[in-house]
């Protein structure tokens, strides 16, 4: 009897220690669970953020390139724009230089023209003065010949010997100018002789 009893003890004693282990076993895998639907309901919500800010990424991203777009098509036809501006601007300088030089070209073209023709002119004017003072010194020198002839006081000899020196210097320079010596001969009544002396005493 006793021996049943302390079975019965024993038995009682394993089940109650078999009740108390499922208990805590069950307990633990209830708060298991509950830590893994807590952990689960946490990654649920990073996931959610994290879509969302996938979704506003790329939506910042869509905007960026819709804006980077527009502005390189801004870019583009300002570049468009200047590149033909300046075709333009350099179009109308060279025109305008070239206008310029035209007229430049023209205008001093012109002016050696007239420089020319004033020269012409000019040289004409001292070759015409110099002759007519040639004329005129020769008139004068034929004058005062008849004046001196006139005059009695001076004696005939005196006066053809200053005749012949003015002929003689008359002469000489129409060789330095490179006249012929024959034509010095003839205008000046001088044979050839005389000249050809006088050409070897310059």
């Amino acid at each position: 009897m006793d021996t049943i009893f302390v079975v019965l003890a024993i038995a009682a004693s394993f089940m109650i220690l078999e009740l108390l282990f499922f208990g805590y076993a069950f307990r633990w895998l209830s708060s298991g669970k509950r830590q893994r639907e807590r952990d689960f309901a946490r990654l649920d919500d990073e996931r959610r953020e994290l879509l969302q800010l996938q979704v506003a990424l790329k939506t910042d991203m869509a905007e960026t390139r819709v804006l980077a777009d527009d502005t390189l098509k801004k870019l583009r036809l300002i570049g468009a724009e200047t590149h033909q501006e300046w075709m333009e601007m350099r179009s109308s300088v060279e025109t305008s230089i070239t206008d310029f030089q035209s007229v430049s070209k023209s205008v001093l073209d012109e002016t050696l023209s007239s420089m020319t023709r004033y020269k012409m002119a000019l040289e004409k004017s001292i070759k015409t003065a110099s002759e007519q003072e040639k004329t005129l010194s020769e008139r004068l020198r034929e004058v005062d010949r008849v004046l001196r002839t006139l005059d009695k006081s001076v004696p005939v000899e005196q006066i053809l010997k200053d005749i012949q020196s003015e002929k003689y210097g008359e002469a000489r320079e129409l060789l330095n100018r490179g006249m012929d010596a024959p034509l010095i001969s003839r205008k000046l009544g001088l044979s050839l002789n005389e000249v050809a002396l006088i050409s070897h005493m310059r």
